[in-house]
C-alpha cells in the first residue's frame, strides 16, 4: 500500500536532497515527492510517497527528521479532458471528505490523501532536530 509521509526539514537548499538521501541510504524507494517551501519561514514540509512507510518513518526518525503526518493515499489515473480534475476532486468532496494531500507522481497518477485516510503519527519535535 502506498503511503505519503509528511516531514519537516529546515528551509535551506540541501534539506530536500538530504531527506531523500536518508531514504535512499536506508533502501526505501521514493515513488514521488512534493515540497512546500515558503520564503522567510524556517521550516519546510516535504511529502514523500513510498510503499515502505514503516521503514521510511524509522529512517527519518533515526536521522532526527520529524515525521508529522502519515496518509494512506489513493493513486488515481485519469484521462485528460476538460473538467477532469473537478470531477475527480468532487468524488471526495461530495462525500464530505477533505483532500489534505495532493500532487502528481512521475508516472502521471494523482496522489490523493484525505482526512479519512490520515493516520495520526507521533514523531520527533522540530526543535529537537539535529541536522
Amino acid at each position: 500500500m502506498s503511503v505519503d509521509l509528511r516531514v519537516n526539514v529546515p528551509n535551506r537548499p540541501e534539506a530536500l536532497v538530504g531527506a531523500l538521501q536518508v531514504l535512499l541510504d536506508a533502501g526505501v524507494e521514493v515513488l514521488a515527492a512534493s515540497a512546500d517551501n515558503r520564503p522567510g519561514e524556517r521550516w519546510s514540509y516535504i511529502h514523500v510517497l513510498t510503499d515502505h512507510a514503516e521503514a521510511g518513518r524509522k529512517a527519518f526518525e533515526a536521522a532526527h527528521i520529524e515525521v508529522t503526518g502519515e496518509h494512506e493515499v489513493a493513486l488515481r489515473e485519469i484521462e485528460a479532458h476538460r473538467g477532469v480534475l473537478v470531477e475527480l476532486f468532487n468524488e471526495y468532496s461530495s462525500k464530505g471528505d477533505n483532500i489534505e494531500v495532493l500532487y502528481m507522481a512521475p508516472d502521471g497518477r494523482w496522489v490523493i490523501g484525505t482526512e479519512s485516510m490520515r493516520r495520526e503519527r507521533r514523531g520527533l519535535r522540530v526543535d529537537e532536530a539535529t541536522y
